[in-house]
Parts: C-alpha cells; sequence; structure tokens
C-alpha cells in the first residue's frame, strides 16, 4: 500500500524545570485516500454525459445563436455611422486649396439588419455640389446632402457633426519641373562611367494650386544605387511625390541609361595652343606651341580620339596673380573623358604689334 499510515511529529512542549517533554502522535490518512478516490470516480460519469452527442449540442448552440441574433436584427435602432465627406462638380479650372474635415457624423435610423448591411457595404457618403460657388464660402451640410441605397430601408435623422465646413477654391495650374537624379552607379573595376544619366523624360509635368507650384523648382527620383556594373545599364525608378499637398505628378517614374566601358588610358601629342580674347591691335605667340596630355575614359570613345578633337587654349584676359609665372592652358575634352599629365603645364605668351 502506496499510502498507509503516515506519522507526523507533533510537538507537544511542557516547560517544567527548564527541560522540555515531545511526545509523537500517529495519524492515519488511509479514510481520506479512500474518500478522495471516490469522488474521482463519481465525476468520471459526469463528465462523460457532458461529452456525449458533442456534435448535436454544438449545432443546436449554433441554431440558437443564429435565432437570437435574428430576433435582435428584427428591432429599430438609431446608430452614429462615419461616412466620407466628397464634394463634386467642382467648376472647371478651379480646385479646393484648403483641408477639410474628410469624416461626417450621421446619426441613423432602421432595423438593425439594415444597419448592418449598410456597414458592410459601405455605400453610403455625404455629397455636396461646389457648382455655384466662387472662391470661398461655407458650405451647410445637411441630411439631404447624404447619398444612401433607397433599398437600404435606413433613414437618416440628421447630421452630428460637422454642421459645415468652410471651402477655399484656387487656380489650377499645370507647371514642368526638370527631374533631379538620386542615382549612383559604381563601375567594376577597371571600367568606368562614360558621359552623364539620360533621363527620359528629365522633366515632369505637376497639376494644383497655382501658389502650391510656384514653391517647386524640381522633383527628385527615389534613391538608386548599384555596384559592380560593367555593361550598359537602364533601368527605371519611381519619382518622389511632393511634400506640398493638393499637388499630382502626371508621371510617376523615368527611365534612366548610363554607358559603362572598359577604362582606357590614351597619350596623345601635339595639340595646338591657342589664345583667346586678344585685342585685335596686336598679334600673340605662344611659347611653346602644342601640349601634350594623357586621356582616360571607355576604350570605345578613346579609339578614335585624335588631337583635333581636343582644343587647348589660354585666355589672355585673365587675371594673373602676382608672382605667377607662365600662363596655364584650358583644355577641352568631348564628354565623358578626363585628362591628366599635362605637359607643358604653363606657357609664355609674346606679344607682336
Amino acid at each position: 500500500m502506496i499510502f498507509g499510515y503516515f506519522y507526523k511529529g507533533i510537538l507537544f512542549v511542557r516547560a517544567f524545570n527548564g527541560t522540555i517533554d515531545v511526545k509523537r502522535t500517529e495519524i492515519s490518512l488511509y479514510p481520506i485516500f479512500c474518500l478522495s478516490k471516490i469522488s474521482a470516480t463519481m465525476k468520471q460519469p459526469k463528465l462523460q454525459a457532458l461529452f456525449k452527442n458533442f456534435k448535436i449540442k454544438i449545432i443546436v448552440l449554433v441554431l440558437a445563436i443564429l435565432l437570437w441574433f435574428y430576433v435582435i436584427t428584427e428591432n429599430e435602432y438609431q446608430y452614429v455611422m462615419d461616412i466620407p465627406i466628397r464634394p463634386e462638380n467642382i467648376r472647371q479650372g478651379k480646385v479646393i486649396v484648403n483641408e477639410y474635415p474628410q469624416i461626417a457624423k450621421v446619426l441613423l435610423l432602421g432595423r438593425g439588419k439594415n444597419l448592418l448591411n449598410l456597414m458592410l457595404e459601405g455605400n453610403i457618403e455625404l455629397i455636396f455640389n461646389l457648382s455655384q460657388y466662387q472662391n470661398r464660402d461655407h458650405v451647410e451640410l445637411r441630411k439631404e446632402h447624404v447619398s444612401i441605397p433607397r433599398h437600404s430601408q435606413v433613414e437618416v435623422v440628421q447630421i452630428v457633426e460637422p454642421d459645415s465646413i468652410e471651402i477655399i477654391l484656387g487656380n489650377l495650374e499645370k507647371k514642368r519641373v526638370p527631374v533631379r537624379a538620386q542615382i549612383r552607379i559604381k563601375p567594376y573595376q577597371g571600367y568606368t562611367q562614360v558621359g552623364d544619366y539620360r533621363l527620359e523624360p528629365d522633366s515632369v509635368w505637376l497639376q494644383g494650386p497655382e501658389k502650391f507650384l510656384e514653391q517647386i523648382d524640381c522633383i527628385n527620383t527615389e534613391p538608386y544605387e548599384i555596384a559592380g556594373v560593367k555593361k550598359k545599364l537602364s533601368d527605371f525608378v519611381p519619382l518622389i511625390a511632393p511634400k506640398q499637398k493638393k499637388i499630382t505628378m502626371l508621371t510617376n517614374r523615368i527611365q534612366f541609361s548610363v554607358d559603362i566601358q572598359k577604362l582606357m588610358e590614351k597619350r596623345v601629342t601635339g595639340v595646338p595652343v591657342k589664345v583667346r580674347n586678344v585685342p585685335s591691335s596686336i598679334k600673340i605667340i605662344v611659347i611653346p606651341s602644342h601640349l601634350s596630355l594623357t586621356l582616360e575614359g571607355g576604350v570605345e570613345l578613346l579609339a578614335n580620339i585624335t588631337e583635333k578633337d581636343i582644343t587647348a587654349y589660354i585666355d589672355y584676359r585673365r587675371k594673373r596673380m602676382p608672382n605667377e609665372i607662365g600662363h596655364p592652358a584650358y583644355i577641352e575634352t568631348p564628354p565623358g573623358i578626363r585628362t591628366r599629365d599635362v605637359t607643358p603645364q604653363k606657357f609664355k605668351l609674346a606679344v607682336e604689334r
């Protein structure tokens, strides 16, 4: 037997002449164990009866809930519903420039099931006509402004809030602004970007109130970054909408393209150096008369470049710094080509009258 008798020591303390007497009492728990076992055995039939025909009981419960729901939805209720506000028939060439409430609270009356259907369908809104309004006015909201399906069998009692709306109209204009690309292309090692990005289109049309359009000078693209590029790249990039409200972009994205070529170096010699802005009364001779330089760029771009494609000149009107010796040459190359190692770097000018 697992339990049997259990001995628990209970101290009976009696102080007598400085001594303590301890007695142990023997307690039997066997009757208690038997009673608990009988109680657990009696609960099992109750649990079995509870789960007997469980599916039928669930069906009956669901039917009871549906019947209860049907009964209560046949009753008539008042309910405050949030519905959208929509102006219509704005005069041609005009646009609303101010902020106004987008939601109205409306008190409705109808049967519960009809109100529930209206809430689920959501085809109710407050519409007011702006065809007769000028630049600035107040629109009084009435229950007649509420558009509600006839079959809904729901009555509009009143507009709870707002009772009126201020409307400010402004001129609707269009403006074309340039696109500023936030694009970063990192070519693969040994390759280079030839020329700038090409954007299509490079400008977009905006539409909105005139006073807001005046604040916008350009439209940015979303940041775009890619690395390890070895060839020509073309892709679409979204535009960032203006922060100004009431402004609509007629184009939401643009296409960009960029040329990536293998990097090449080419040494070019014999480039003639000319002088600009020389007075007609004098003649200038450049010493030395030619220069050499190294070009860097795409292999396809540099393949056919010669000294005739490069312009080197000295500006006679340029102000020289004190103690400056010689004149530097300005160099112009085709787009996408960089220069380095120009020799000589300074030139002398001889004047003939």
